[in-house]
């Protein structure tokens, strides 16, 4: 299953600490255990990167998938990472790329399919993916900083509480997703 993960996140190879990367390989292996989603399902457009714009869920126009959403989001966050990293931030980039690539691992648990429908479960209504996928990064003893990208990178934490690499995961994120909501809601 190991390469089968690192297929879809090619981003992953990267990271310099073994450790880390074995410890976000079994966070990706824990979930998939865990989903009703099978390991094939990944790069394909049964798992929505998002289920919050109703226009691509009602109307089955997903034409970003959930792999490519995390991969795109690890693509940004590296850029603004070296970008702030010239001005001495400090940003680990082992830890750029484990915290983007788990950003939504938790979505695997928040989703089930209802009626072959993607839809939130209850887990996702009362926890929402950032604490499910926070709690199992939590359990395989990621740095703390990773966990709380996990956990922070939406609405869950306010962004002052956020570290730098939080922001960072937010904004990437969110510069995929808000643009797109906004082209569907006006067309």
């Amino acid at each position: 299953m190991r390469e089968r993960i690192l297929g879809f996140f090619p981003r992953l190879k990267e990271i310099e600490d073994t450790s880390l990367l074995d410890s976000v390989i079994e966070v990706w292996e824990d979930v998939l255990e865990m989903t009703v989603f099978a390991i094939d399902d990944l790069g394909t457009r049964k798992i929505p990167f998002t289920l919050l714009i109703t226009e691509l869920v009602k109307n089955d126009v997903a034409n970003t998938t959930f792999v490519e959403h995390v991969n795109e989001v690890t693509e940004a966050a590296l850029l603004l990472a070296a970008s702030l990293n010239r001005n001495d931030a400090g940003l680990e980039r082992d830890h750029v790329i484990a915290a983007a690539n788990l950003h939504d691992v938790g979505k695997l648990l928040e989703y089930s399919v209802v009626d072959d429908k993607v839809v939130q479960n209850e887990s996702g209504r009362k926890l929402r993916h950032p604490f499910l996928g926070a709690a199992i990064a939590f359990r395989r003893d990621l740095p703390l900083d990773v966990i709380q990208t996990i956990f922070g990178h939406s609405k869950e934490l306010a962004d002052e509480k956020r570290s730098l690499l939080c922001k960072v995961i937010n904004r990437a994120d969110f510069f995929f997703f808000h643009p797109i909501r906004d082209l569907l809601s006006t067309s």
